[in-house]
């Protein structure tokens, strides 16, 4: 059905559905809402078939092409790192969060890194000192022994 649309209109839904996430993704992002940013990300991803996929993490990565119109018009706001950026933001957040012993939206936040890619030996080491704060013991072993 899709693929008549393209040819009859020239209406890519797929496009659009991505340009719309994406946006949506850069939007959360912007607002300082990271949180949704990161759950937004992942909903992206996970209904994403797999040529959609491959797209979306060029996009996520800062490799995304120009390949339609749709993308045509979309494509500066997305030429930024998003996982990058906001893994940064969320690991800086959730420095903050686990000086105020928030302790669950640290741990929330440096998942949010984590699921992002945004990975490094710091992070796990917070996270695990945060779940240590919630008295997680095994969860905050498993984080420690990440660490290098």
């Amino acid at each position: 059905m899709t693929v008549s649309l393209v040819q009859l209109f020239g209406w890519d839904f797929k496009s659009l559905w991505l340009t719309v996430h994406r946006k949506r993704c850069d939007a959360l992002l912007r607002a300082g809402k990271l949180q949704d940013a990161v759950t937004s990300y992942r909903y992206m991803k996970i209904l994403s078939d797999k040529d959609t996929k491959v797209d979306h993490l060029d996009w996520s990565n800062g490799k995304s092409e120009v390949r339609n119109f749709m993308q045509l018009q979309s494509s500066p706001a997305f030429l930024s790192d998003f996982k990058q950026e906001c893994g940064a933001l969320c690991a800086a957040n959730g420095d903050v969060a686990l000086t105020a012993s928030e302790y669950d939206k640290a741990i929330d936040l440096y998942s949010g890194a984590i699921d992002l890619d945004y990975t490094s030996d710091a992070i796990f080491a917070s996270r695990s000192k945060a779940k240590l704060g919630k008295m997680l013991w095994e969860d905050a072993l498993f984080d420690a022994q990440k660490v290098r």
